[in-house]
């Protein structure tokens, strides 16, 4: 065995220590960058955030360092109140928003003039989704509608589920049916708003005589009744969808 190489563990090879010591200095140097970063205000700095994303972006992506590399930088830098799950993060957002779009979200303002609307950086964290449609549709969502951080996870929820967010055409067609159900939802709720209101009106049309009504209200009833069939049908297809899907839901779905 060599002078410079510590004793076989079984199958896993000799490790060179003058190697780990050098790579343990290029994550001091890492780490000490990321330091300086952190030395300003890097709370409200999303352009620092990014940098250090991209410091620890680099680790994961330097297959020499190995899984072990952020969580030593975590460790070296602790004190500063970083921790893995902080890299972890930061490095998400490098890897599936570039550069350039992340310049546009840090710049961007929604609200008005006097109440405008940014971006924090935990925004960012839940944008940072692998499919550049779904990411865009929610930052669109999140500027429109000036979405909190909480209602933003939520938000994702719809979409993904309680999982991880998905990407490609599978997450861009979860997130189509997501938009789609609520819509239906909140045309449902218009419709149902004032049941009482609707039972009414079809209780003083049943007692009208047929011969009574004008030829306008005529047709305004036969349109009425045509669509109603059509709800009728739209509505028994609905339910049966909709039920084997809500009998295998949690509970607390």
């Amino acid at each position: 065995m060599k002078k410079n190489q510590t004793k076989d563990n079984g199958d896993a090879p000799a490790v060179d220590v003058r190697e780990e010591k050098k790579l343990d200095a290029e994550l001091v140097k890492v780490a000490d960058a990321i330091s300086e970063l952190v030395r300003g205000d890097v709370r409200h700095n999303l352009d620092a955030r990014y940098a250090v994303g991209e410091h620890v972006r680099g680790v994961q992506k330097d297959a020499r360092h190995g899984e072990k590399a952020v969580k030593k930088l975590a460790v070296r830098l602790r004190h500063l109140g970083l921790s893995k799950k902080t890299f972890e993060n930061t490095a998400s957002v490098v890897q599936n928003i570039g550069k350039e779009e992340f310049k546009e979200l840090a710049t961007r303002r929604g609200g008005t003039k006097e109440k405008p609307f940014l971006l924090g950086w935990s925004h960012v964290v839940e944008l940072a989704v692998p499919d550049g449609r779904n990411r865009k549709r929610l930052a669109n969502e999140t500027f429109d509608e000036k979405l909190s951080v909480g209602k933003l996870r939520a938000r994702k929820r719809e979409l993904y589920g309680e999982g991880d967010a998905k990407g490609g055409a599978e997450g861009a067609a979860v997130a189509d049916i997501g938009r789609a159900v609520r819509g239906l939802t909140g045309a449902l709720q218009g419709l149902l708003g004032k049941p009482e209101r609707s039972k009414e009106t079809f209780a003083a049309l049943d007692a009208m005589d047929p011969k009574a009504l004008p030829e306008p209200m005529q047709k305004a009833v036969s349109t009425l009744h045509t669509q109603l069939l059509a709800l009728a049908e739209f509505a028994a297809d609905g339910l049966k969808k909709t039920e084997r899907l809500v009998g295998k839901l949690p509970t607390d779905a």
